[in-house]
């Protein structure tokens, strides 16, 4: 029997590649499944590698850099998609083949094709819903509300992290988050 290896595929064809070929040891499983469960909170490894970097940062600061990332890794994550070999060179999708390429329309259409993409998706927009309704309370325009909707439904997490760094900027002098992130702007 061959020994998995942690997060490694069990094949070698990246393209044929899904998250359902990834498996966790068993042992580490049964550790993050306990490590979760306890009443202590999560593992303290998780805090050690990460107190370096976030204990010198104020909140602010800490808060700037995640949406900072969020629109690095989505920079990233968007390039790859659109460099990455099609769908088309898999079998199952061989019909559609020999077209111009697969747009980002065609891709929605066939990434809902599949049940767990669906579910995905609805997932991603309802966040992205709830996200507007926040934005809708604390934004006090008409226009500035459906602008931000047409933006968070095009764009997603782009606009999400846009939006936070947008009202870190407009409260540069604020220290407190809550006054930053939750106050109403004037009308």
């Amino acid at each position: 029997m061959r020994q998995r290896r942690f997060l490694v595929p069990e094949t070698t064809d990246t393209l044929s590649t899904s998250l359902s070929s990834y498996r966790l040891p068993l042992s580490l499983s049964l550790s993050l499944a306990l490590a979760l469960a306890l009443p202590e909170g999560p593992p303290p490894f998780a805090f050690h590698l990460l107190s370096p970097i976030i204990n010198p940062m104020n909140p602010r600061r800490a808060v700037a850099l995640y949406f900072v990332l969020v629109l690095a890794a989505m920079t990233w994550v968007s390039w790859y998609a659109s460099t990455a070999p099609t769908i088309t060179s898999l079998p199952q999708y061989a019909a559609i083949a020999g077209k111009e390429g697969i747009n980002v329309v065609h891709g929605f259409v066939t990434v809902c094709s599949e049940p767990w993409g669906l579910a995905t998706m609805f997932d991603a927009y309802f966040g992205f819903l709830a996200f507007w309704l926040y934005v809708a309370w604390r934004e006090r325009t008409v226009a500035a509300r459906l602008g931000w909707l047409v933006a968070l439904l095009l764009l997603g997490n782009f606009a999400i992290a846009a939006y936070a760094l947008l009202c870190l900027r407009a409260n540069r002098g604020q220290a407190d988050l809550g006054k930053v992130f939750f106050t109403r702007k004037a009308a």
